[in-house]
């Protein structure tokens, strides 16, 4: 993956997405505000540099959602797309459903798992956090 550029789009083509080289991370995060913004049981991200995503589309809107952390969907198709926070600065993380290549995109750990719903079942073999990998405490 590591010059490939990673393209995707929204449900209805009126977004799209490019990604240049290998991610940062990929996981799952299952707190409450990502399963609301979704509608599914967790969300899938992978985390790129932000420098090294382009989106185009007038479609592409945000939504700040807490203090900070704000969510990126097409306004036409309602397809949730993207995160930011200042929290990661410089990183968008792009949610890998939304790419064409998704499956490259396996999770490598689970976050805010203390918020996971009860039927989920993690694999055994990933990490998983309580809260945000590296927030632990």
């Amino acid at each position: 993956m590591s010059n490939e550029i990673h393209k995707g789009h929204c449900q209805c083509g009126a977004v799209t997405i490019e990604a240049a080289g290998p991610p940062n991370w990929t996981g799952t995060c299952h707190c409450t505000d990502c399963r609301r913004a979704t509608g599914a049981a967790m969300a899938a991200f992978a985390g790129f540099d932000a420098g090294k995503v382009t989106i185009s589309g007038d479609a592409f809107k945000e939504y700040e959602s807490s203090p900070g952390t704000y969510r990126g969907f097409c306004a036409t198709c309602g397809s949730r797309l993207t995160f930011r926070s200042t929290k990661w600065a410089g990183e968008l993380h792009i949610h890998t459903g939304a790419l064409d290549d998704a499956n490259k995109f396996a999770p490598q750990g689970n976050a805010y798992t203390k918020e996971k719903l009860e039927w989920v079942v993690l694999e055994p073999d990933l990490p998983a956090f309580s809260t945000f990998a590296g927030d632990e405490g």
